[in-house]
């Protein structure tokens, strides 16, 4: 899979799923478009399992999962439903809680983000609301 495949691909992921991507590619040494690919080697199998069993926690349901990692739902289902046996194996439980807190930590510093410009909106809004109120009482004469 060329890398111009892998960006466009990578374009029509929700934000959610680019960290999920980003956060296992990184964690694991292993290039997305590896991991995008049909390669069947154990190393890029193991993050396509670990980016199976996060997306699944988060809510997303084994066809979506599949069109995000280009394997069909069977596959999906089994990388979910190994998770837990996975687990034992330490090369699989280190690439998972690594990408695992990796989106936590990008999940709560955008939330983060968030409130502080929801608070800079809500104190813009104050200060345009008394400075047309300034502008009125100035004007009205």
């Amino acid at each position: 899979m060329s890398l111009n495949h892998t960006m466009q691909s990578q374009t029509s992921f929700s934000r959610l799923e680019n960290v999920v991507l980003s956060a296992v590619s990184a964690t694991s040494g292993i290039e997305l478009a590896k991991i995008l690919s049909n390669s069947k080697m154990k190393e890029v199998v193991l993050a396509r399992s670990v980016i199976c069993s996060i997306l699944s926690e988060y809510g997303y349901g084994l066809r979506e999962i599949g069109r995000i990692i280009n394997t069909d739902h069977k596959g999906v289902h089994t990388f979910v439903e190994s998770h837990d046996n996975r687990m034992a194996d330490r090369k699989y439980m280190n690439t998972y809680n690594r990408s695992k807190k990796f989106v936590e930590d990008y999940e709560s510093s955008n939330e983060n983000v968030q409130g502080k410009l929801d608070t800079l909106y809500d104190k813009y809004m104050t200060l345009e609301a008394k400075y047309e109120h300034i502008v009125d009482l100035l004007t009205s004469n």
